[in-house]
């Protein structure tokens, strides 16, 4: 289930797309719990999560332990699945996953998994595969409270900023704020030092 630190971030994301829409502008393109598939032979691929999946990875570790046929040349070979919180989709069409890692109402930090998938790596291995393949190597793909700024918030109604993963060229990562929704006017993002915004992503 979201926290309500998640649910305030899709809010944001779900305002900042209305204002963009009502400039003719092209909405952010972020997809929420989009699975992810790494194929043996064609890696990691956008795919959804199917009953029968389950069952296809298992055989694939068959298949590669030597306890079973190969399928026919062509067909898939699922290994492995994960469903990062964020896709984000640039315009030239490559991906990149975060994982919201915020705290819970205890103060817990949710951390990286730290067991190994199916293929053999963590959940963060894989999701930094993910976005390597696809050519957004950001580092580690989180967001949590601390590069949101999200303890700087007092009450649920107020006008805060908060500060998410975004792309420029050379792919290195910086933070780029956008004043947040109630009213405010959303400009054109632009870095600026302190502060914290609602999230605007920014790809080259």
């Amino acid at each position: 289930m979201a926290s309500p630190k998640e649910k305030c971030f899709r809010k944001a994301l779900d305002k900042i797309n209305e204002g963009r829409e009502a400039k003719g502008e092209r909405p952010l393109d972020v997809a929420n719990e989009q699975g992810w598939i790494r194929d043996a032979e064609k890696g990691w691929q956008p795919a959804p999560w199917y009953r029968e999946l389950w069952y296809s990875i298992r055989k694939t570790m068959r298949i590669q332990n030597g306890l079973q046929d190969p399928r026919p040349p062509g067909a898939a070979n699922p290994e492995q699945f994960r469903k990062p919180d964020l896709t984000l989709t640039r315009e030239d069409g490559s991906k990149a996953v975060i994982d919201t890692k915020f705290t819970d109402a205890d103060g817990k930090p949710d951390g990286w998994r730290t067991e190994e998938g199916m293929g053999g790596k963590t959940q963060q291995e894989d999701y930094q595969d993910i976005n390597r393949q696809q050519g957004n190597d950001i580092g580690e793909p989180k967001l949590d409270k601390d590069n949101c700024d999200c303890g700087k918030r007092k009450l649920e109604t107020e006008t805060v900023e908060v500060r998410v993963p975004a792309l420029q060229p050379g792919n290195s990562l910086f933070f780029a704020p956008l004043p947040a929704p109630g009213g405010v006017p959303m400009p054109a993002p632009a870095p600026t030092p302190g502060g914290f915004a609602v999230p605007e992503f920014v790809f080259p």
